[in-house]
Order: C-alpha cells, then structure tokens, then sequence
C-alpha cells in the first residue's frame, strides 16, 4: 500500500511538472526546426548555387522553403505548432529571407517566436549567413 501511494503520489506530481513546461517545450522544438530549414535554405544555396530562401506568412503562422527563381512554388510549407505564432519578422523584403551564393543574407534580421504563455525565442540571421537561436 505504502508502495502504491509513493508511485500515486510521484506520478501527481509529474503531471503537473509536465504540463507546465510542455508549452515550453513546443516552443523549443518550433524554433529548432525554423532554425534548421534556414540552414537548409543556406547550404542549398551554397552547394547548388542557386538562391534559395524562406518565405513568412506570419498572419498565418506558415512558412514556406522556396526557389527564388520560382518563388510562387514553394519546395515545401510548413506550419507552427498551434500554440506558437510569429512574435516579430524583421526586416526582410516581401518577408523572404534569401542567401547569396556565397552564403550570405541580403538582408540579416531576427525572427522571435513566441508561445501562449507569452515565452520568446528569437532565431538571428547575421549578415554572413550565420542562424543562432536565443
């Protein structure tokens, strides 16, 4: 019995844990997965040297992976979680982030994410091309 009531009570308490943070974590996971279609964009870009980019449909809490040169049709969409909608796209023309082909972005700027409980995270694309998550 005492067994029993020490698991009951564990497990109590790790729900409780689990729903808390599990907003969080959707959070986490969103942002990981922009941050590496960004570097997919990149290393495309790179290696096929043809510009590559992502296109933001922040009303619609949508992105799309695209060809510049065909930009209408996109390679692939994506969809936020449904707790996690675009905070702040800035400052990209026409909300496309593109790379050259050396890399590098035509214009760096930050993309922050954020959850319903109003937690943040911003994804920087510097001007070299380089994508960090904060």
């Amino acid at each position: 019995m005492v067994v029993i009531a020490v698991m009951t009570t564990i497990l109590g308490i790790s729900v409780v844990f689990i729903r808390q943070y599990q907003s969080n974590v959707r959070l986490f996971t969103c942002s990981r997965e922009l941050k590496s279609n960004i570097n997919k964009a990149r290393e495309r870009t790179i290696s096929e040297q043809k510009i590559y980019g992502i296109r933001f449909f922040e009303p619609e809490n949508r992105y799309e992976f695209i060809l510049a040169e065909s930009p209408d049709n996109p390679l692939e969409s994506y969809l936020l979680d449904e707790q996690i909608l675009f905070s702040q796209i800035s400052p990209f023309t026409d909300n496309i982030l593109k790379f050259n082909k050396a890399g590098a972005v035509n214009e760096s700027g930050i993309i922050i994410l954020e959850n319903i409980k109003q937690d943040q995270k911003t994804i920087t694309i510097n001007p070299s091309g380089y994508v960090y998550a904060e």
